[in-house]
């Protein structure tokens, strides 16, 4: 279960490729991680899987007026993203997420530079 992610991923994750699809705890836990180093989900696709097929649930990414200008507070961003993971959970049946990722308009460029760092 991810609990962080490495420069290679933040950089796939950024990209048109996204994440690989994640179970809703491993996307639950990832997010305390992407908070602390300025990054947000910016967009999420939702399947839900049954024995046969996978089902395109939804794609999920900022709702109206709620959440405009989302991209200045991460924290609230990946609020959101906890709470639309949560009740899928909550009404049942197995999902599988696909994120894909961003810094925060307020993120400070030499922080990420020192993320990098830290990670070698």
């Amino acid at each position: 279960m991810p609990t962080m992610l490495t420069p290679e991923q933040i950089e796939r994750f950024r990209s048109g490729k996204g994440s690989p699809y994640l179970a809703p705890n491993e996307v639950l836990s990832l997010l305390p991680w992407l908070n602390q180093n300025g990054l947000f989900v910016q967009s999420m696709e939702a399947v839900e899987v049954n024995k046969f097929t996978r089902i395109d649930v939804s794609i999920l990414g900022l709702d109206g007026e709620e959440d405009w200008e989302s991209h200045f507070d991460v924290q609230r961003m990946n609020g959101l993203v906890h709470q639309k993971v949560q009740s899928a959970v909550d009404e049942g049946g197995e999902f599988e997420f696909q994120i894909w990722i961003d810094y925060g308009s307020e993120y400070d460029v030499e922080r990420a530079a020192l993320q990098r760092r830290g990670s070698s």
